[in-house]
């Protein structure tokens, strides 16, 4: 048996109101230009941070424990960026 979907608009609630989730199990439907533009902006967002975190890796090569930090920013960064790619390379 199929769980009943249901379709989220861009259009945020009018002021004062609560916006309404799907129960839990309920499929969700998010028109494909909607998803294409949300993917562009978390990769535009990501990639900023995976510049400064080169940055950062950069300047504290002299201390072992910020270079650690920055490194796992990066790679963590990475595999948001593959996970970002595999959603679009699937369902875009």
């Amino acid at each position: 048996m199929n769980a009943p979907t249901r379709r989220l608009d861009a259009k945020p609630a009018p002021e004062g109101l609560a916006v309404s989730r799907p129960p839990p199990g309920e499929l969700v439907t998010i028109p494909r230009q909607e998803l294409q533009a949300l993917v562009h902006d978390i990769r535009n967002h990501l990639n900023s941070m995976l510049m400064n975190a080169g940055v950062l890796a950069v300047q504290s090569r002299a201390n072992p424990s910020s270079a650690r930090h920055a490194a796992q920013l990066e790679d963590d960064g990475e595999k948001c960026a593959q996970a970002l790619r595999n959603l679009s390379d699937r369902y875009l």
